[in-house]
This record gives C-alpha cells, sequence and structure tokens, in this order.
C-alpha cells in the first residue's frame, strides 16, 4: 500500500483498486452482519461488526451503500 521514493525520508499513500478479499474471516463477518441488517436491522449489524472487529469506516460503508459492495 505504500511506496518509497528513492530517498528513503519521503513515503506517500497510494491509493490500490480494490481486489478481492483475501481475508475470508473478515469476509463472513461481513456477510453475517448483512444478513443481519437484512432480517434484525442496520443498528444491530453495525453493533455486530464493530464487536467482531471490522472496522466503523468499512461497517458504514458496507451497510450505508449496498451499490459499492464487492461482488463475488
Amino acid at each position: 500500500m505504500y511506496l518509497q521514493n528513492q530517498s528513503h525520508a519521503e513515503v506517500r499513500a497510494v491509493p490500490q483498486p480494490h481486489s478481492r478479499r483475501t481475508d475470508m474471516e473478515t469476509a463472513k463477518i461481513v456477510n453475517q452482519g448483512i444478513l443481519f441488517q437484512e432480517r434484525i436491522g442496520t443498528d444491530y449489524a453495525a453493533y455486530y461488526m464493530n464487536c467482531r472487529g471490522v472496522s466503523v469506516d468499512v461497517a458504514l460503508r458496507v451497510l450505508s451503500r449496498p451499490w459499492e459492495r464487492r461482488r463475488q
């Protein structure tokens, strides 16, 4: 995720394109959160995902913008 210039003093973040998820445990948690959202509601889904270690940013994106979810 980070690239270094020739001088090691400057480090800059370079956005990477979305790729297929490699962390299958997190993928399972996110998918379960989506199911909870459909069946129980968004508040519970967000709480579940947060308790299982999914970052708030990811949980909010997944739960509030379903059109941006990765396709399997």
